[in-house]
């Protein structure tokens, strides 16, 4: 987000801290709240509130009594902070993971908080039943009541209720007065955590007795697999999806027999790798480019279909994917993403949400898809051999399975000597703190600055400068560092 007044200009001079960064850094500028950024901020606040992720550990910490147009001393933001935690698409796929019936991906993760008593005040049914424990409750009444009631109510249809572990069936009894006939279903107890996946359980029980089964999802993971797996279920599958007007049914056979067998079997790779519930996306990169470009390149189509028959990363798939991020961010002939950032930066393309990953983070990104993907492949088996995420991505932080970004840090301290300001400069010659970037870290200003360097503040006054022996020791810090 650019700063749109003087207010909003970066200030770091009373070392204010930035209220929504994930993980700590140095290499970056703070900025100020100006009234404006501020009420945005607490209206997302609200909003993170009650959700699951970093994001939501920061609403979920934050005081709401300050509430106000007073913004606090010593507070800001950093810029690519600021937009990840009002980036509301985000906000969205989290909430609609949470209306699914099933609880949170992985073991170890943080359980989801009860509904707070200004819900419950609402009476916002859809907030209610994407609780967890309101889930497990809704489940535990429906199998009781179920157990209950007599023939006539199941009009003829056998009901399949699956809960934790365990899958129990509800049939019609002889007479229309009968107790419905309650059974557990031994194939369909399954140690699967995920809706999205057990549901393909079902379908391949259900196709022992149906030549077409129908899906019922408002969820793309789930189409996904459906087309990756439909070679597998002996029935023809169809997907009923959509609400109001957009209401429609997907023949998912179709579907895979016109984009080939190649294709079909990468999609789930595919998916997990540009973003799914449980991976994150590439800034300004959605599925439809990338699968143009999987479509137009079928070489990453053997890289993708790779992605979660094993629980590691082999290290060719892992280079096929750094080449498929580099053509997806337009750098044709580049093989590297490293090159790929530097190649943008030189073009002025400085922003670092628009640019790829670092070699060290695309590599934890690559562990993440690669793990979500054998979660998605393994959906036939009841209880497949699913390892620990820690280590594939994530790590366990005080008992919370949390995201691991990166093994490097964000920046190297030396890249704070890169500081140079702009040509505002000219006109205050370095005096105004609102507007010098070198100002503001305390480093003088170099060849790089496009300030009147024959006339700048600084290189009068030597701000910024240490003495030789200072000097001297800091660059024998940052030589043991790198090495």
């Amino acid at each position: 987000m650019a700063a749109s007044s003087e207010e909003e200009m970066f200030v770091n001079k009373d070392k204010k801290e930035c209220v929504m960064c994930i993980f700590p850094t140095k290499t970056l500028n703070v900025r100020s709240f100006s009234v404006k950024t501020w009420t945005r901020f607490l209206e997302y606040v609200k909003k993170w509130k009650g959700l699951h992720g970093p994001q939501a550990e920061i609403a979920k910490n934050f005081d709401l009594s300050c509430d106000s147009t007073e913004i606090p001393p010593r507070v800001g933001f950093h810029q690519t902070c600021y937009a990840r935690f009002t980036d509301y698409q985000k906000i969205e796929r989290i909430q609609k993971k949470l209306e699914k019936n099933t609880d949170n991906v992985f073991e170890g993760s943080p359980s989801q908080e009860n509904i707070d008593a200004t819900t419950a005040e609402n009476d916002d049914p859809p907030a209610k039943i994407s609780n967890g424990e309101n889930k497990k409750s809704l489940i535990e009444f429906l199998d009781e009541t179920w157990s209950n009631v007599s023939t006539s109510e199941l009009r003829g249809v056998k009901v399949f209720l699956a809960h934790n572990k365990k899958c129990h069936s509800f049939s019609p009894g002889k007479e229309a007065s009968d107790i419905v006939i309650r059974l557990e279903e031994t194939k369909l107890c399954s140690s699967q955590e995920e809706a999205d996946t057990r549901i393909y359980l079902h379908a391949s029980f259900a196709a022992n007795t149906s030549t077409d089964v129908i899906i019922m999802s408002p969820d793309t993971d789930v189409f996904v697999i459906g087309v990756s797996l439909q070679n597998l279920i002996p029935a023809h599958l169809y997907f009923h999806t959509g609400r109001g007007t957009n209401l429609r049914t997907i023949d998912i056979k179709m579907i895979k027999d016109n984009i080939g067998e190649s294709v079909s079997q990468a999609l789930i790779g595919l998916h997990c790798f540009t973003g799914c519930d449980s991976v994150s996306s590439f800034y300004g990169k959605g599925k439809k480019k990338a699968l143009s470009l999987l479509l137009r390149e079928n070489e990453f189509c053997y890289a993708f279909s790779d992605l979660g028959n094993e629980f590691y990363v082999k290290p060719d798939t892992a280079k096929s994917l750094e080449m498929f991020v580099c053509r997806l961010y337009g750098q044709q002939n580049v093989t590297s993403v490293n090159e790929a950032r530097y190649n943008m930066f030189r073009f002025q393309r400085k922003l670092e949400i628009t640019m790829p990953p670092n070699q060290d983070a695309l590599s934890e990104h690559i562990k993440r898809a690669n793990y979500q993907a054998g979660v998605y492949k393994r959906s036939l088996h009841a209880n497949p051999d699913i390892p620990s995420p820690d280590c594939h991505g994530w790590k366990i932080e005080n008992g919370d399975l949390v995201i691991h970004w990166m093994n490097l840090l964000p920046a190297p301290d030396s890249l704070m000597d890169l500081i140079n300001c702009s040509a505002k400069c000219k006109k205050s010659h370095c005096k105004d703190v609102n507007i010098c970037t070198c100002l503001q870290n305390r480093v003088p200003c170099t060849d790089m600055c496009k300030c009147a360097r024959d006339s700048c503040y600084k290189i009068s006054k030597n701000i910024g400068h240490d003495d030789d022996d200072t000097d001297d020791g800091d660059d024998d810090d940052d030589d043991d560092e790198v090495a």
